[in-house]
């Protein structure tokens, strides 16, 4: 599990983003010194910011810079299967 609480974007904390709660899962079997295993990341598929951030910047065609949150949501649920050696 992953928690990051609220936080402010701005030194005078007038602008803040939201808490980010992730549960990953993963599961390891051993086979001598092979492994196979599995990985549900981002398990409660929640639809939270990875991170985000407060700054200006302008599209072209805008005669003037704009401030505003720009942002990288996190992955949906996605499950992995791996398979390794240990030596």
């Amino acid at each position: 599990m992953r928690y990051f609480g609220d936080a402010p974007l701005v030194e005078d904390e007038s602008v803040s983003k939201s808490s980010t709660t992730l549960v990953n899962l993963g599961f390891n079997y051993p086979i001598g010194n092979f492994f196979v295993g599995f990985d549900i990341l981002n398990l409660l598929d929640a639809e939270d910011n990875d991170i985000e951030f407060l700054y200006e910047s302008r599209l072209r065609g805008e005669l003037s810079p704009v401030e505003d949150r720009h942002f990288h949501p996190v992955e949906s649920r996605e499950l992995r299967l791996k398979v390794g050696y240990e030596f």
